[in-house]
């Protein structure tokens, strides 16, 4: 946006500053719409003026700089009997990615008189990363495995996070769903990392285990022969 506004403003000042000639004609701009990083960067841009008799050229050049050493260097006095500065007191710059401020009393003495004036350097702090876990679920034993997928698809997705300053988290790292009708049970830290912070929470899939099957056998019953057919019936029933 800063550099789309500058853009405009240039040419804007540029059209309005071209006076005579033989009917002039302003052509360009040759930038070719890549953008400055975070990083640092500059743009050049060139204008050209052609009347019937000769041809200008203008440039422009749009620097993203060290934002901090722009601040010291507008530090400036002028005038003065002698006059000394503590421009040699200015805080150093500390890691601001997360935000901060540093403040600084500029003082000039002479001999004559001593001023001040104050600025500051603010660095807005960045939003802090809100992470959630989901509640642990816990299904019953003997749960259809679909029904179990399901379960496992809604506890994966309600890991997540907002905010931050270039987060990243671990969800890749989420153990996979196995075979658990009979029960298991997973469990997941997760963990978000920022420029400026790391925070984690826990949570447990876990499908109840299944009670073990008991079977039991009779004793082996053994009759007399000659036991009539009735009382065999009702042993055998037994």
């Amino acid at each position: 946006a800063a550099v789309d506004a500058w853009i405009a403003n240039v040419e804007s000042t540029f059209a309005s500053g071209v006076t005579g000639g033989c009917e002039p004609l302003i052509t360009g701009n040759d930038w070719d719409g890549s953008y400055p990083d975070i990083c640092g960067g500059t743009i050049t841009i060139t204008w050209t003026v052609e009347d019937l008799c000769e041809t200008t050229t203008i440039t422009a050049t749009y620097t993203v700089q060290d934002a901090y050493n722009a601040w010291v260097a507008g530090f400036t006095f002028s005038g003065g009997c002698a006059p000394t500065d503590n421009i040699d007191e200015i805080p150093p710059l500390t890691d601001m990615t997360c935000g901060g401020q540093l403040s600084f009393t500029y003082i000039v003495e002479d001999l004559c008189d001593t001023i001040q004036c104050t600025s500051t350097f603010t660095v807005d702090t960045a939003l802090a990363v809100n992470i959630s876990c989901p509640t642990d679920p816990n299904l019953a034993s003997c749960t259809p495995q679909t029904d179990i997928q399901t379960a496992y698809d809604t506890w994966v997705a309600g890991f997540n996070f907002s905010g931050g300053c270039s987060p990243t988290d671990n969800i890749d790292e989420i153990p996979p769903l196995i075979d658990m009708t009979c029960g298991g049970q997973l469990s997941f830290t997760y963990i978000v990392e920022d420029l400026c912070d790391t925070i984690q929470c826990t949570s447990t899939f876990t499908v109840d285990t299944a009670l073990a099957v008991n079977i039991s056998c009779p004793t082996d019953p053994n009759l007399a022969s000659c036991t009539p057919q009735t009382d065999i019936q009702t042993a055998y029933d037994t």
